[in-house]
């Protein structure tokens, strides 16, 4: 189900649960997962706004991954081993690449 945001952006309409995707199982510890002794990667070239990295085990036994902008290290986005594997997959082909010079 898609519609148009406010934006003009396409959205998906509908939770997860009812477009048949898998729930949010990392909301039993999202608020748990510790990154404040994390060693963050990132291009130490860039001198802010770059994308940095890190990697945690929980106390589930689950090592997560964290993704922060260096300029807002309080806003971690967290993936569990299958989503990292699947972001990954698709940056590797080219999923994530915007062509500027193109209309959305």
């Amino acid at each position: 189900m898609r519609g148009q945001g406010e934006d003009g952006l396409g959205v998906i309409e509908g939770t997860a649960e009812s477009r048949g995707l898998p729930f949010d199982d990392k909301a039993g510890v999202r608020d748990e997962i510790d990154f404040s002794g994390a060693e963050w990667k990132g291009d130490a070239s860039l001198p802010s706004g770059r994308v940095e990295m890190a990697q945690v085990r929980h106390t589930d036994g689950v090592t997560y991954t964290g993704l922060r902008n260096s300029d807002d290290p309080d806003q971690v986005l967290v993936f569990n081993p299958g989503e990292w594997t699947a972001f990954v997959a698709g940056a590797n082909d080219g999923e994530f690449e915007y062509e500027f010079d193109k209309p959305v």
